[in-house]
């Protein structure tokens, strides 16, 4: 493979990463831009080492395709890696896909498919930036969330505390009732399904209205 060949290939390769890793990175995601950018050169430099071994060592022994399958199947451990449990939210799964798909990247950049290379990178970045604004526009996500309320008698009050919460098309997927003996007071969890589209200061001000209640505290977790 002649210098110039290399260098082309190496720095397309360091770009291309480069860019998804830039939107990661706007997104206060812990692999951005650096992580990205070595992933996809990391997946360009042993491509183009399978193909230097086919050529070099012409034959059934030397499959060009051997080191690109181990790329596919390894990435899969740094993808896990981006994927955590935040309360009741999953976060990650996007990063994880973009690490996967930037290593293809670097597969198809070592492999001299240029154009491949510089249509993905396209798409990529309108799936993370475009159409992920317009597919929270048209189709707002509901979120889990913990929601907490302590008092007085609330175990009295359930069916008022659900009233107030389904006619704000709140769904509750569980709930858990504390006693605290001594103190003569009870706190309740729930694990409610908020859309998007509903205020949730409203929600904890119906609550807090409630007959008994003393405090209520709702978990938030930062976005994707």
């Amino acid at each position: 493979m002649q210098l110039d060949t290399l260098v082309l290939r190496l720095a397309l390769s360091a770009i291309f990463g480069g860019m998804v890793g830039l939107e990661r990175e706007r997104k206060n995601q812990a692999a951005g831009l650096r992580t990205h950018l070595l992933i996809c050169l990391g997946a360009t430099i042993l491509m183009m080492l399978s193909i230097y071994m086919a050529q070099a060592f012409p034959g059934d022994a030397a499959d060009p395709s051997r080191i690109a399958a181990q790329v596919v199947s390894g990435i899969g451990f740094l993808g896990a890696g981006a994927i955590v449990r935040m309360g009741l939210d999953i976060r990650g799964l996007t990063t994880a896909a973009s690490i996967w798909v930037v290593a293809a990247i670097g597969l198809v950049t070592g492999a001299g498919m240029y154009a491949a290379a510089v249509i993905a990178v396209g798409i990529v970045l309108f799936a993370l930036g475009i159409l992920e604004r317009i597919s929270t526009k048209v189709f707002p996500k509901a979120v889990t969330r913990r929601l907490s309320l302590s008092g007085e008698g609330l175990q009295e009050r359930v069916e008022t505390i659900r009233g107030i919460i389904e006619d704000q098309r709140v769904e509750i997927h569980g709930m858990s009732i504390d006693y605290q003996v001594k103190k003569e007071g009870v706190t309740m969890h729930l694990d409610v399904l908020i859309p998007k589209d509903i205020p949730v200061n409203q929600l904890v001000v119906s609550l807090s209205d409630i007959p008994g209640v003393k405090r209520v505290n709702l978990e938030f977790h930062p976005g994707t």
